[in-house]
């Protein structure tokens, strides 16, 4: 999963610098940036905090709450090849301490 974690996050990385200079391009970045923080702090950090989950309801969380909702909008988009560029915007957060894993408030 580190590895997956790992691609997806330089791949996005890339991407967003290739596309820096358009500012449409950034508005949507910064908007889903936005939304996958907010989401997580806001749904899957709480259950990671209860401490009562399995590991598998946490990645179901994710895709629920995050990969899928904003799929539905990216992908008609021409700025998106596949959902996991989503998950490399959520790498991304997570690699800048941005979103925080640990069970501890």
């Amino acid at each position: 999963m580190i590895e997956y974690a790992k691609r997806f996050k330089h791949e996005i990385n890339k991407k967003i610098s290739r596309y820096g200079l358009f500012q449409t391009a950034n508005d949507v970045y910064i908007y889903l940036l936005a939304h996958i923080e907010n989401k997580f702090i806001t749904s899957i950090k709480l259950k990671i905090c209860s401490k009562d989950f399995k590991e598998y309801e946490i990645d179901d969380m994710i895709s629920e709450h995050i990969i899928d909702t904003l799929w539905e909008d990216c992908q008609n988009s021409s700025l998106f090849n596949d959902a996991s560029e989503l998950y490399g915007l959520l790498y991304l957060l997570t690699g800048n301490c941005h979103i925080d894993w640990d069970i501890e408030v």
